[in-house]
């Protein structure tokens, strides 16, 4: 384990721990940043490591980090979209935004969820708009719930495995996925697995990553794709598939086809984060539904009987916060 100071000191820690090896090592990226920063030097990089890419090419991902990039291919697809607006400009808006609507930043890297703001009007949007943000403006739709389908594809998009999909039932509005449901595709149209397998086809994908889609009644919107390990794909390695050793069994040893469509994933299969408890606090659900939901949850994101210590970790952090300010109160 290397604790690094920039992403920038990882290029030559891959480089000196490789230099020696003729066999390709695999790299699983669990964040936008990281996997942007592989993709900036994936020519260097390729010959000695298995890194997730669009086209088998520099600077693909990157391309599609961009979410007002994705879009057309979204609707080649055959995904439905939100009418929405790019504004790289907080002078100079479009006038004919509908109201309300939701601001959120076009790169996840340049930005993060902290810029998102519903608004109910003019006033309001120019208000929450800042400097030096490229934002995606798009009309607000209350939605019923969002599915964040995670899967894998090889053999640049040609082959795609998307067996479940997460179902959202609870989260904040800057914090998703505290409380999730994985469950079977087919109890969701055809339509979605088709366009998914179009959308990884036409940027021909390789790696894990996820689609997000939003439901209102009988239709379903594209948010974003993710290109790398998804948080919530620990839901569909405590139900039965693992996708990141499923990934590095690709790379290194190869795994045939029917191997990897024969793999089963339980459902429903119900997991909670800790972070959860602030939906009690907000009376967003009772103490006691949140407490029969926590006990009969089939998996929780950090606790794990079998290794205690990460979860006792994460009550520690807020408590030792807590008791930092009222030393400073009572200072």
């Amino acid at each position: 384990m290397y604790l690094l100071n920039s992403l920038e000191e990882s290029l030559q820690i891959l480089k000196k721990e490789n230099l020696q090896s003729d066999e390709k090592s695999v790299i699983l990226s669990g964040s936008d940043s990281s996997i942007c920063f592989l993709d900036l030097h994936y020519d260097e990089l390729r010959d000695k490591f298995y890194i997730f890419n669009a086209n088998s090419e520099q600077g693909g991902i990157n391309y599609l980090v961009d979410k007002w990039n994705t879009f057309p291919i979204a609707e080649k697809s055959g995904f439905t979209l939100i009418k929405t607006w790019y504004v790289n400009d907080i002078h100079n808006l479009p006038d004919d935004i509908i109201f309300p609507c939701l601001i959120k930043a076009n790169s996840s890297i340049a930005s993060s969820k902290d810029v998102m703001y519903i608004c109910q009007n003019q006033l309001e949007l120019v208000k929450n708009l800042q400097e030096g943000v490229e934002y995606l403006i798009q009309e607000y739709i209350e939605k019923d719930f969002e599915l964040d389908i995670v899967g894998l594809a090889y053999n640049q998009g040609a082959h795609v495995l998307v067996p479940a999909t997460v179902r959202k039932i609870r989260d904040y509005f800057h914090s998703q996925s505290n409380y999730i449901c994985l469950e079977r595709m087919d109890k969701y149209p055809l339509e979605i697995q088709d366009s998914i397998r179009r959308f990884i086809g036409l940027i021909k994908y390789e790696g894990l990553f996820s689609i997000e889609l939003m439901c209102k009644g009988d239709k379903f919107y594209f948010l974003e794709a993710n290109l790398r390990n998804d948080g919530t794909s620990y839901l569909y390695t405590a139900a039965g598939v693992n996708y990141p050793v499923l990934w590095v069994k690709l790379c290194d040893e190869g795994v045939s086809e029917d191997v990897v469509t024969s793999l089963k994933v339980k459902t429903p299969y119900y997991l909670q984060q800790m972070v959860d408890f602030g939906n009690v606090l907000h009376r967003r659900v009772s103490f006691f539904t949140w407490l029969k939901q926590t006990v009969t949850a089939d998996a929780h994101f950090v606790f794990n009987i079998r290794d205690i210590k990460p979860f006792l970790y994460q009550c520690y952090i807020p408590i030792r916060q807590l008791l930092k300010r009222l030393f400073k109160l009572f200072r």
